[in-house]
């Protein structure tokens, strides 16, 4: 009896290498899930008049990451739930191909499009811009190719180990680049434009500055790891780990960039100095693009000065 149950259900080799990614891969989904679902509903609360352009781009991803979520459940639940004691279920690809490469493709590339307007609004060229689009792209388009060949594949045993590397090396590859990137001129930007401004903000832009080079060094970093542990021998599959938390990584750095414009109205420092006008005295009317309403409003301080809220977004560059 106990012989006839062991043929039935044979031990398989190197099983932790095969259920533990996917375990890890659970909890940390589940964490970042959590978290972006904290940042959200921050941003609902607290942006309630942003405009309409910035609320459809916030709803777009969040449903992508929650159809992420589902799915992505759905293919644990079928592994450990309807799968357990089956050496076959860790090896299936079912739905992973689209809830974790195809559905973090496209919401890598959507981030890095917010993060090219923010660009373009720093600098006012579109050089660096069309740069960070070119290489979203690339990233996204070698995510569909990985979700592609995952799903030809059927199991991840036979994954054609030419094909499945040369997509992860053009998705996580152009993913990290681009990460590096916007976060090298994001920082020049706003470093430029935080030596114009008055100490308050410059306060301000320094807190943005740390933020943007930390989201961006995260992303990156994990792209980075995704792209090695793709590289190792013999269809290890630690790589579903950052894999399946990449584009949970890339939304929160998007909606944490977003809710930072909360500093905005509130003290930039316990102890900074009060007000002073800039340097650079304001003689003709500018005109800035303001956080709470859609449209372009004209600023002029009473003094000749730009010392407002509104100077202070203008000087982030997010909105």
């Amino acid at each position: 009896m106990n012989a006839s149950a062991s043929s039935l259900l044979p031990e398989p080799a190197n099983v932790v290498t095969k259920s533990g990614p996917l375990f890890l891969s659970a909890l940390f989904h589940w964490g970042c899930f959590g978290v972006l679902c904290t940042q959200f509903f921050i941003y609902m609360g607290g942006f309630a008049r942003d405009p309409l352009r910035n609320k459809l781009f916030v709803y777009v991803v969040f449903t992508l990451e929650v159809v992420q979520t589902i799915i992505l459940t759905k293919s644990f639940f079928d592994v450990f739930g309807y799968g357990f004691g089956d050496p076959g279920a860790y090896d299936r690809v079912g739905a992973i191909w689209f809830s974790v490469s195809f559905l973090s493709g496209i919401v890598a590339c959507l981030t890095q499009m917010f993060y090219a307007v923010r660009l373009y609004k720093l600098s006012g060229s579109y050089r660096v811009p069309i740069v960070v689009s070119v290489l979203s792209v690339t990233q996204a388009s070698g995510a569909i190719f990985n979700a592609i060949v995952l799903k030809n594949a059927g199991l991840f045993s036979r994954l054609p180990p030419k094909s499945f590397k040369a997509s992860n090396l053009i998705w996580a590859g152009g993913s990290a680049l681009c990460d590096v990137v916007i976060a090298y001129f994001m920082t020049r930007y706003l470093w430029k434009r935080r030596n114009e401004a008055m100490e308050p903000t410059q306060i301000i832009v320094n807190r943005i500055v740390r933020l943007v080079l930390e989201t961006g060094t995260i992303t990156a970093m994990f792209a980075i790891i995704l792209l090695v542990l793709t590289m190792l021998p013999d269809h290890i599959s630690y790589y579903q780990v950052p894999a399946s938390i990449l584009a949970k990584l890339y939304s929160n750095s998007m909606l944490a960039l977003l809710n930072s414009r909360s500093m905005l109205n509130a003290p930039a420092d316990m102890e900074c100095m009060p007000p002073v006008p800039t340097r650079t005295p304001l003689t003709v009317l500018r005109f800035v693009e303001t956080f709470q309403d859609p449209g372009i409003v004209a600023v002029k301080s009473h003094n000749g000065y730009a010392n407002s809220v509104d100077e202070r977004s203008e000087s982030t560059g997010v909105d």
